[in-house]
């Protein structure tokens, strides 16, 4: 099915508040559900499903069969979108309309900067892992990259979790929804990180030391 902009908004809302925290029963209450089973399938029709590992709902075809593709695995997220689209036969106009790209060269672009490039062969993008210097081509595979996010710290903060409402450009929310997604990584996490960096950089490194040692 095609989505359109008001569906996938409430579905990146959904996937947003639970990597807020939200439970699955506080989202249904929100959406005057009976229980969360309703929200299931409001997700499960629109192509998801429940990882109850990552805690949260993921694409369907996101996870693929060790069989498949060479036997590798393809990056969670819009990437995994996009492969998965092409695979259900979509050419790179639809694709590119179906997610909000300007174009089909935007696409393009997008997976080029993930490392990714067209291959003829296969009728879909496989990642680029180097170059075969005897025969002067590009080796490419669909391979699980070696990611910067092992490298990404992580603090244990004391205290109670608190929800805090803020406002942002709609481009940097969508950034950080985007990697969060794609790098399996809680939005909570992603700006806990983003603070510490800030407050240590910034005047509080003191302040960050007491918070931590407690």
């Amino acid at each position: 099915m095609v989505l359109t902009k008001e569906v996938i908004d409430k579905v990146e809302y959904i996937i947003q508040q639970i990597e807020n925290g939200i439970t699955r029963e506080q989202l249904a209450e929100e959406f005057g559900n009976k229980d969360y089973k309703a929200l299931d399938m409001y997700m499960r029709r629109r192509g998801y499903t429940w990882d109850a590992e990552l805690g949260n709902y993921i694409l369907r075809d996101s996870k693929v069969k060790s069989n498949e593709f060479r036997n590798s695995k393809i990056q969670s997220g819009k990437v995994a979108e996009i492969i998965n689209l092409f695979r259900q036969g979509l050419d790179a106009k639809a694709v590119a309309e179906q997610l909000f790209f300007p174009s089909h060269r935007a696409l393009a672009k997008y997976m080029a900067q993930q490392g990714y490039v067209w291959d003829i062969k296969e009728k879909n993008y496989v990642q680029k892992v180097g170059l075969d210097i005897e025969n002067d081509t590009e080796v490419k595979e669909i391979k699980e990259p070696i990611s910067q996010v092992e490298q990404v710290p992580r603090y244990l903060i004391p205290g109670i979790t608190k929800n805090k409402n803020i406002t942002m450009s709609h481009l940097l929310d969508q950034l950080l929804t985007d990697y969060s997604r794609e790098k399996n990584i809680k939005q909570k996490e992603i700006v806990e990180v983003a603070l510490i960096e800030f407050f240590t950089k910034y005047g509080y490194v003191h302040e960050v030391k007491a918070l931590l040692n407690r």
